[in-house]
């Protein structure tokens, strides 16, 4: 007994599955990113006690989360909760930049992004493409006028 065939799949299911694939990794990286950005804020507003201003609580966290270390406009000097939550937010946001930078810098460096989005453009225009490093080459498809 032979069994049945099973359907071709059209070739841009792959495409499809890696552009899926990039965007979900690119919202989390990026999402956990804001996250983290927008938690050190809040905890350096609070612990400034509203003496500084929220572009110093910014500034905190921007100079924390990318391991800079240019003068602390906030003093932790007699500030140990201080302190114990910049230790916090340096550790775990530090990986969250080392995640998130060189992934986007890599989709942009390598030109996936651009193969992504010409492949999903095409599909739209009910083109077939040919996607090379240096340019999208279309053709209607097979059956469209």
């Amino acid at each position: 007994m032979i069994p049945p065939q099973q359907p071709s799949r059209p070739r841009h299911r792959s495409s499809d599955a890696e552009f899926a694939r990039i965007q979900r990794r690119l919202r989390l990286a990026l999402g956990a990113l804001i996250l983290v950005t927008l938690v050190g804020v809040l905890g350096f507003v609070i612990i400034a006690r509203g003496e500084h201003s929220v572009i110093d609580a910014i500034y905190m966290t921007i100079i924390t989360l990318t391991t800079v270390g240019f003068t602390e406009v906030i003093d932790m000097t007699d500030n140990p909760a201080g302190r114990i939550f910049t230790v916090v937010l340096l550790l775990g946001g530090m990986g969250i930049v080392a995640y998130t930078v060189p992934m986007v810098a890599a989709l942009f460096i390598e030109g996936q992004l651009h193969h992504i989005f010409a492949r999903r453009r095409c599909r739209k225009r009910s083109v077939r493409c040919r996607i090379t490093t240096s340019s999208v080459e279309t053709a209607p498809r097979r059956g469209m006028p």
